[in-house]
């Protein structure tokens, strides 16, 4: 189990506590019981008090948590996992949920979401195939939503991309 060396039943208890004692909100979920805390500064301050490690692994806990509960709605919480992996310095699960978060943007036809995740990945990424099928997932969408300045800044981009591709090889 994950939630080692937590057992369920104690992190239960744990939570239960936490309600109690007025520190968790708990909040109904559509599939399980989701928590708040009461107080945001406490948040924060726990935030701030947590060594590097605890919050890294925490986040990736948390991100493996969503995929593991949300298996038949996974594209609703792409934001929520790619948050997750992101704190968690996970950079390769990072750029794969934004490229799917891109992809279903894509195919909800909310065009300008997809480029905001197409975006952010060529911010994070320096592979250069990744680079490449990035800008042309962008320049699609740009021509699709006729921004025609950006689907050509954006082929002029990608043949930047090809020769400096060329020339390290």
């Amino acid at each position: 189990n994950r939630l080692y060396p937590y057992a369920v039943t104690q992190l239960s208890d744990l939570l239960e506590q936490a309600c109690q004692q007025k520190i968790l909100l708990p909040i109904k979920g559509r599939q399980r019981q989701l928590y708040s805390f009461q107080n945001p500064l406490l948040h924060e301050a726990l935030q701030f008090s947590w060594l590097k490690k605890n919050k890294l692994l925490l986040h990736t806990l948390s991100a493996e948590t969503f995929i593991d509960s949300y298996q038949q709605s996974l594209e609703e919480h792409y934001s929520q996992i790619i948050y997750h992996y992101a704190m968690a310095g996970n950079k390769e699960k990072t750029l794969e949920y934004l490229e799917l978060a891109g992809d279903d943007a894509t195919q909800k036809h909310s065009h300008k979401i997809a480029l905001q995740f197409y975006e952010y990945i060529l911010e994070i990424t320096s592979d250069e195939s990744k680079r490449l099928t990035i800008l042309n997932k962008q320049a699609k969408l740009f021509q699709h939503l006729k921004y025609y300045d950006q689907a050509i800044n954006q082929s002029c981009l990608i043949e930047k991309e090809l020769e400096k591709s060329a020339k390290e090889r």
